[in-house]
């Protein structure tokens, strides 16, 4: 699942898409993982975009990102930096730039 920004290429990489026109990412992704949980026999679950032409560049969104990931179900994830067309190929609205996480979806187990 891809939860991007405005600029993502959305309409055209996406098999499905749905528009969430104003909220912001950060809140479409805690909403999205209260109910859907990672996936934990892999340690790649989540990945943002790589800024591109400073691949080492830290947005503020991708803190925001690392902590609703870090503890879930006893688990630690990590947030792994994708390159641009990487990103894209993983891939097949919300405004602030670098705002596109990728997140695997995990096995949903019985309670």
């Amino acid at each position: 699942m891809v939860i991007a920004d405005a600029n993502f290429p959305s309409a055209s990489l996406a098999q499905r898409l749905i528009r969430l026109d104003g909220p912001m990412a950060t809140a479409v992704a805690d909403a999205v993982l209260a109910v859907m949980p990672l996936d934990d026999f892999s340690p790649e679950v989540a990945g943002r975009m790589e800024v591109v032409g400073d691949p080492e560049a830290e947005q503020p969104i991708f803190d925001a990102f690392r902590r609703m990931i870090a503890d879930r179900e006893g688990t630690r994830f990590h947030l792994a930096a994708l390159e641009r067309f990487a990103f894209y190929e993983r891939a097949p609205g919300e405004i602030r730039l670098s705002d596109n996480i990728i997140l695997k979806k995990g096995v949903i187990r019985p309670a």
